[in-house]
């Protein structure tokens, strides 16, 4: 479920072929005398490359954790070595996507209320105690994966105009259609829109700040981020769970189209 079976194997026999070869080697090189050397070395690449190849090929073979979106699969370190991995990530995250990608199997499932904790750490295989030493509840591990898709694509593309970001976030938004139509018909204090209000007021002010505005002293200026900040929330659960015959890319340019002025400079 959140490492398919072709992945587990791989890791299993990968190590495997390491150490053998490895072991190989280290006799081949004890046994060898001096002026082996240089066939013991030539032997010792060729074993490397051969693992190189080797997880390259199961690289494009598409052994990933479900939880990452194609551009930054089998960045994980339990699915490659280190030469392949062009992205870090650090445990905590491998286990966070865990639950995160069993929560995202059970909301197609079934409703979010009928989810308890207990069924998230028995579908990714972790204990209580390790979910509760990441997030808070349930609610928390929804607004985390919402802050993936939007926090973690700002970030990953700093530069651009807000009408291509918000494109991408929009996306992957829609990627995930049926958990966000699932979460959205949770209200109450922990409601999923709560949280996308703030986070974008947050984001808002950040980007006034890196303006040299200060948006403390500029009540105007804060009106109208809250007030796009509720509009694009709100716009976007109708979005998300009504046909609104709208795509991602018309969608963004729409919200593009009333953003604040002020804000329309680059992400």
């Amino acid at each position: 479920m959140m490492i398919n079976q072709n992945c587990q194997n791989l890791l299993l026999v990968r190590e495997c072929v390491t150490l053998f070869v490895t072991m190989g080697y280290v006799s081949k090189i004890l046994s060898y005398g001096v002026n082996d050397k240089i066939s013991v070395t030539f032997c010792v690449l060729t074993g490397i490359l051969g693992l190189v190849f080797y997880d390259l090929y199961y690289y494009n073979n598409r052994c990933y954790i479900q939880g990452f979106d194609e551009s930054i699969r089998l960045k994980e370190v339990w699915c490659i070595p280190w030469y392949l991995r062009k992205w870090e990530i650090t445990m905590a995250d491998y286990t966070k996507w865990r639950f995160a990608d069993t929560l995202l199997n059970l909301m197609e499932q079934r409703s979010f209320k009928k989810i308890t904790v207990k069924d998230i750490c028995v579908g990714a295989g972790e204990k209580r105690q390790t979910f509760y030493y990441h997030f808070r509840d349930k609610y928390d591990l929804v607004t985390w994966i919402y802050y993936q898709d939007a926090q973690k694509t700002i970030d990953q593309y700093p530069g651009e105009s807000w009408d291509y970001v918000l494109e991408k976030i929009f996306e992957k938004m829609d990627q995930r259609r049926a958990f966000y139509k699932n979460a959205f018909s949770e209200t109450g204090q922990n409601a999923l829109i709560d949280y996308m209000v703030e986070h974008d007021i947050l984001i808002y002010k950040d980007k006034l700040k890196k303006l040299l505005i200060d948006p403390d002293t500029e009540k105007e200026i804060i009106f109208a981020i809250e007030y796009h900040a509720y509009a694009c929330a709100h716009l976007t659960k109708q979005w998300l769970t009504k046909e609104t015959g709208l795509s991602a890319e018309k969608m963004a340019a729409r919200m593009y189209q009333n953003m604040p002025n002020v804000l329309k400079a680059q992400a």
